[in-house]
């Protein structure tokens, strides 16, 4: 598939350009005397990979609020052509930010791991009404209340406009903890994959609760008053609000598996005429995962979905 003549057009240009800020203007990390794509480079290495820390933290602070942080990368990365929205005067003079929740953004992932699992794929899903230009997400996870085995992460594949410096996935092990980074440059979908979390169990007959909650990162050679610089954050592409979603349980793991056996086959579908006929629901499942065929129903049509992607190779059942 050949790149298209606007974005390599758009490619050119910022390699050919030249510094988009004057001498001597915020945000220059990298204390070149100009505000450049090269200071974004710089501050996420700061941030996310252990690199020097900025000369003047007053001088490299993009959007004066008195600390570098990821949000500092984002408005220097909206700046990569000419702009003159921001305020060019240090040392910093706005307060401290943080954004708020939004209730009507979510960050899904799956309430448990079914049970006689070794190995296990968490899902994560971002659902918002527009999408989001960038993100950043700190996690702390836990299975069963302990630090689990994160083996390893997978995020979307990246696009020639999202380069493979904005889409990144940090681990650190010893705390389960995992950092998650992404950029956008056009319309996304009101729900997005985020990432796969690939985590070691032990095999145990029965589910295994999944717990996230967002935390916050210092960069190891930050000084005194830059503490907590990585937090969650979301920049919308649509209404330029910034926020952090609600971290919400999906508990549809594996939609069709109506006796919790971590399979699909036949036996849900005699599990389902019981529950149909009989009214044995099962109470270790959620309806969205019975309600396969996505009619915000659980009924006859659920058992007829799943014959026919069983035995006559039709779709495939999925999570809402």
């Amino acid at each position: 598939m050949k790149t298209p003549k606007l974005l390599l057009l758009a490619v050119l240009l910022l390699l050919a350009r030249p510094s988009f800020a004057q001498v001597g203007s915020c945000g220059d990390f990298d204390a070149d005397g100009a505000t450049s794509v090269g200071d974004m480079v710089a501050a996420f290495k700061y941030l996310f990979e252990g690199d020097a820390p900025p000369d003047d933290f007053n001088r490299a602070d993009f959007d004066l609020c008195q600390k570098l942080t990821y949000r500092d990368q984002v408005f220097i990365i909206n700046c990569v052509f000419p702009c003159d929205w921001w305020d060019t005067q240090c040392p910093p003079t706005n307060p401290p930010y943080s954004p708020a929740m939004s209730a009507v953004a979510k960050l899904l992932y799956p309430d448990a791991i079914p049970q006689n699992k070794s190995r296990y794929e968490i899902d994560l899903h971002l659902s918002t009404p527009n999408g989001v230009q960038a993100y950043c997400f700190p996690l702390r996870l836990r299975i069963a209340g302990a630090i689990p085995v994160i083996d390893s992460i997978r995020i979307p594949a990246v696009t020639p406009a999202t380069p493979s410096l904005l889409n990144k996935a940090y681990i650190d092990a010893a705390q389960g903890e995992l950092t998650l980074i992404g950029m956008r440059y056009d319309n996304n979908p009101s729900e997005e994959p985020i990432a796969k979390i690939f985590v070691s169990t032990p095999v145990v007959n029965s589910e295994q609760s999944i717990s996230l909650a967002w935390t916050t990162s210092t960069p190891s050679q930050a000084p005194a008053g830059q503490e907590d610089a990585v937090f969650a954050y979301a920049f919308d592409h649509t209404t330029f609000e910034e926020f952090y979603p609600t971290l919400t349980p999906d508990c549809c793991n594996l939609p069709g598996d109506t006796n919790n056996d971590g399979r699909v086959n036949v036996s849900d579908v005699i599990r389902y005429i019981c529950i149909i006929f009989e009214g044995c629901w099962p109470t270790e499942i959620c309806v969205d995962e019975l309600d396969v065929d996505q009619s915000s129903a659980v009924s006859i049509s659920d058992a007829v979905f799943l014959i026919a992607y069983i035995f006559l190779g039709g779709p495939a059942p999925t999570c809402r």
